[in-house]
């Protein structure tokens, strides 16, 4: 079940139910910066930590020049 409104600065929320906070943390991370969650507050520290163990997983990545 999910619903959706756009708020008067032109950005949205969006409510849905899931089948589990993993699925939810990468979702969000998939838009890059541009979601986040806003409840509940567990949830928006995960997602946060999640973000963090990838940032440094991707600081070990070696940079072809």
């Amino acid at each position: 079940n999910r619903s959706a409104a756009q708020l008067t600065d032109g950005s949205a929320i969006w409510h849905t139910a899931t089948n589990g906070d993993g699925w939810m943390i990468e979702e969000i991370l998939a838009y890059r910066g541009q979601a986040m969650v806003t409840a509940p507050a567990d949830l928006r520290q995960r997602v946060a930590e999640r973000a963090g163990e990838l940032r440094e997983l991707l600081s070990r990545l070696p940079v072809s020049h």
